[in-house]
């Protein structure tokens, strides 16, 4: 019966230690109930009917306690500041401050060839090639779409030879979101050579940030998508948790 109970409370993600605890409570109950019924004949078993309202307490409490003090930024963020090392729930992020010079480090990758042709795809279709849909979530307040856009090429033989998603969100004249995908390969506004250090559940990514205005950056590869996310007077927490967001 205890191992039942180990089992069903091992599938509620309950720590191993408030299993351990609450087992040995009740094995403890046993034995004092055993001692006083030692001269009857009937089994002690109703002990567990003390002990089912207490797991399911302690479950509920445990849960409870998990949902309210969920966060996915760990280290105290400085308002108006940009913390360079970062930790988050299942990974580290480095921030590299950066200038505009490496503008002239961008990709650059050509989308076309020769004999490439436009195709025409929805937004639905885009994602389908892709595999999945991603979408920007955890956006702050006040953001709404302000431009979208999808290039796909391929040549005669019908092969896609590249392809491109971009979107963009603002909420006033200075504040912006941007997010563009690639398959396969990092968009084409990403830029080359960059280290990436950061993690995310055991997935790597690049950050950099530009202190003299106040631009974050991020670029990865995730289930063969590359992205590239750029945004513009956004706070770092606000940032961080829209990274956050695709993993």
């Amino acid at each position: 019966m205890l191992e039942n109970y180990r089992r069903a409370l091992g599938k509620m993600n309950v720590p191993n230690e408030l299993i351990e605890k609450t087992t040995e409570k009740m094995i403890h109950q046993q034995k004092l109930l055993e001692q006083t019924n030692r001269n009857k004949n009937k089994k002690p078993y109703w002990y567990l009917s003390f002990a089912c309202p207490l797991l399911l307490i302690i479950t509920i409490l445990y849960t409870v306690h998990t949902k309210s003090n969920e966060r996915i930024i760990i280290t105290e963020l400085i308002p108006n500041k940009t913390i360079q090392t970062v930790k988050v729930n299942d990974g580290v992020l480095y921030f590299t401050d950066i200038s505009e010079v490496l503008d002239n480090n961008k990709i650059n990758q050509n989308l076309g060839t020769l004999d490439s042709l436009t195709i025409e795809w929805t937004k639905e279709e885009y994602m389908s090639y892709l595999g999945k849909i991603v979408e920007l979530s955890n956006l702050p307040d006040g953001f709404t779409i302000e431009n979208e856009s999808i290039r796909v090429y391929q040549n005669k033989e019908g092969i896609i030879k590249s392809d491109e998603y971009y979107i963009a969100y603002t909420s006033n004249e200075t504040r912006s979101i941007e997010l563009y995908l690639r398959k396969g390969k990092l968009p084409n506004k990403s830029y080359k050579n960059l280290s990436a250090d950061s993690e995310i559940k055991k997935n790597k990514l690049s950050i950099v940030y530009n202190r003299d205005f106040n631009h974050y950056q991020a670029q990865f590869m995730l289930d063969d998508i590359g992205y590239f996310l750029s945004v513009e007077n956004l706070t770092q927490e606000e940032f961080i948790k829209i990274i956050y967001s695709f993993f």
